[in-house]
């Protein structure tokens, strides 16, 4: 599946809150000014969202628009506004947050990293299992 793009308008919420009940999705929020974004949706995200059961979005911010739906949410849910930064959900519950163009391997070891504290809960110890296939077959 291909980096699912979300743009930022008055639909944005309703856009995101449609993914975030995904077994797991990644949501990575960029600016149009951003070359390291650019870059790392590019040569990470695009790769991986074509592997496995991860659900992966991107959103430019334009953070010069107070109006910007997307730039509210990242304030209002404490994501550092640096870029690019990443939202983790799985299962409809917010699992973590982290920023910077990590390559591929890094990002993985973040994401098992949050699954793996997930995993001790049983409702979310087979998603985990699905997941470390995938993330060792890459």
């Amino acid at each position: 599946m291909p980096v699912i793009e979300i743009i930022d308008d008055q639909n944005w919420a309703a856009n995101m809150q449609k993914y975030t009940s995904a077994r797991l999705v990644l949501f990575t929020f960029g600016s149009e000014w951003c070359t390291s974004c650019k870059v790392f949706k590019a040569h990470t995200l695009e790769p991986l969202s074509r592997k496995g059961n991860i659900v992966f979005t991107y959103t430019t911010v334009d953070v010069e628009n107070e109006e910007s739906q997307a730039l509210q949410y990242m304030r209002s849910h404490k994501i550092a506004d640096q870029f690019p930064s990443f939202v983790l959900y799985s299962g409809g519950q917010y699992k973590g947050q982290n920023f910077g163009a990590a390559p591929r391997d890094v990002l993985l070891k973040w994401i098992n990293s949050l699954i793996k504290k997930a995993s001790i809960y049983p409702s979310i110890a087979k998603l985990a299992e699905q997941y470390y296939k995938v993330t060792n077959a890459l």
